[in-house]
C-alpha cells in the first residue's frame, strides 16, 4: 500500500475554497469553530487558507462585505497566532454569479488573494442562460472565473459537455475534495470521470463549512485522485492552488 505522504510534501496545500471565517455565512459560525477547523486543515496539510464568505451582488453590499471580512480575517489571525496556530488565511469570496455583478465597482476585491482569479457560483438545479455572457464579460473586465464545484449542478451532473466550451474559452474548475471520496452516486461519478479524463480540473478544494458534516478534509481525495488518475494531476492541481496563494 501506498504511503499517503508520497503524493503532497507536509504543510504545502493552499485551499482556495473554505468558510472558515466567523460569523460571515453559513460556515463557520464562531471563532472558536474557526479555529478548530484550522488545526484540522493543518493536520491535513493545509497551510494557506483563501477564506471565501458567500457574496451575492442582489443582496448584500459590496462595500459592507468587504469590511465585514476585513474584519473577520484579523479577528481569526489574531486567534490563530496567539494560540500558535501556524495558517495563513487570504481574502477572498465566493461569488454567486448574476448580471448584476457587473454593475459592481472594483470587483476585483472579490477575486482570490491578489489575484485576478474570481471563484463564482451558479444555481444548484439549473445553468442560467446568460452565464456564458457573464462569464465572458467578466473576462473582458481582466478577471479569472473559477467556477466552483460544477458537480453540485444536477444539469451539469447529466450533461457535462456544456462545460466543454466555456472551459476552452477560459472557464477554470474547482472541485470539491469530498466528491472524490466513497459514497457518491453513479451520475456523479460518470461526471467526475469526464472531466478528469477529459483534463478540465484546476482545483482541488475544501469548500469546507465545519468540523462535522463539511469538514477541510483534503488528503483521502489525494489517494484516490492520485490511484485513479495519476499523480501528475494531483501535483497539477495543488501547484495550481499553491501560485494563487503566493502571488
Amino acid at each position: 500500500m501506498r504511503k499517503r505522504k508520497e503524493f503532497i510534501v507536509t504543510n504545502s496545500i493552499t485551499d482556495i475554497h473554505c468558510h472558515i471565517l466567523p460569523n460571515m455565512d453559513d460556515g463557520a459560525k464562531d471563532v472558536e469553530i474557526s479555529v478548530k477547523m484550522a488545526q484540522m486543515a493543518l493536520e491535513e496539510g493545509i497551510n494557506r487558507i483563501i477564506a471565501t464568505p458567500h457574496f451575492e451582488p442582489d443582496v448584500k453590499n459590496i462595500e459592507d462585505f468587504i469590511a465585514k471580512r476585513a474584519g473577520a480575517i484579523s479577528h481569526l489571525t489574531s486567534e490563530l497566532e496567539a494560540r500558535g496556530i501556524e495558517i495563513n488565511i487570504l481574502p477572498g469570496a465566493e461569488v454567486y454569479l448574476t448580471p448584476s455583478l457587473l454593475e459592481l465597482d472594483r470587483i476585483e476585491r472579490l477575486c482570490l488573494g491578489n489575484t485576478r482569479y474570481m471563484l463564482v457560483e451558479i444555481p444548484f438545479m439549473s445553468v442560467p442562460i446568460w452565464m456564458d455572457q457573464i462569464l465572458y464579460s467578466l473576462q473582458l473586465k481582466g478577471v479569472i472565473p473559477v467556477l466552483a464545484h460544477p458537480e453540485r449542478n444536477m444539469k451539469l451532473i447529466t450533461k457535462p459537455q456544456i462545460l466543454d466550451n466555456l472551459v476552452d474559452r477560459g472557464l477554470m474548475l474547482q472541485i470539491n475534495a469530498s466528491s472524490f471520496c466513497n459514497g457518491i452516486d453513479r451520475e456523479l461519478k460518470g461526471f467526475m470521470r469526464y472531466v478528469m479524463k477529459n483534463q478540465m480540473v484546476h482545483f482541488l478544494a475544501t469548500d469546507a463549512h465545519g468540523t462535522g458534516s463539511r469538514p477541510p478534509k483534503i488528503q483521502e481525495s489525494i489517494e484516490i485522485i492520485a490511484d485513479t488518475y495519476g499523480r501528475d494531476i494531483v501535483e497539477y492541481m495543488l501547484e495550481n492552488a499553491r501560485e494563487i496563494g503566493e502571488i
